[in-house]
């Protein structure tokens, strides 16, 4: 389990490189529409930008789930955001925050997430049972338009 997610850190790690050192088609942050993070949205894609490439809406992949997120311009290049989505499938969550979002293409988040917790207990004769409760936790995250 430990080797599967050294890789993965590896394999992001060597993405965000490469997208920072390779221009590819992109001539503007207007052009770069796909992100990949270390977010609640791993992968995803701006599905509105604004002229100079401000981010306005962005849509993705969570883990195991899909995300949406919609910015609010506070002061260039600080944003509020709202998101929701889910993870694990089934999962629901919410978050909302402050990001700063560079004109280089990166980007770093922080903010507030409430999601759905899930206890499991056994009884003495094996019979599971499951009890749902609120769980508020802190959103950090960085990420690289590409």
């Amino acid at each position: 389990m430990r080797a599967r997610i050294s890789l993965i850190g590896i394999v992001l790690v060597v993405c965000l490189l490469v997208s920072l050192s390779v221009p590819a088609y992109a001539d503007s942050l207007a052009d770069k529409r796909f992100r990949l993070g270390l977010d609640s949205i791993i992968l995803g894609y701006y599905t509105d930008v604004g002229p100079q490439g401000e981010p306005s809406s962005l849509i993705g992949l969570t883990l195991l789930g899909i995300g949406y997120r919609k910015y609010f311009e506070l002061n260039k290049p600080l944003y509020a955001y709202g998101e929701a989505g889910t993870q694990a499938l089934i999962i629901p969550y919410l978050e909302g925050g402050l990001i700063y979002a560079g004109s280089s293409g990166f980007e770093f988040k922080t903010g507030l997430s409430l999601t759905l917790g899930i206890n499991e207990t056994v009884d003495s004769y094996g019979n599971p049972s499951y009890s749902y409760y609120p769980a508020i936790g802190l959103a950090l995250g960085i990420a690289f338009r590409f």
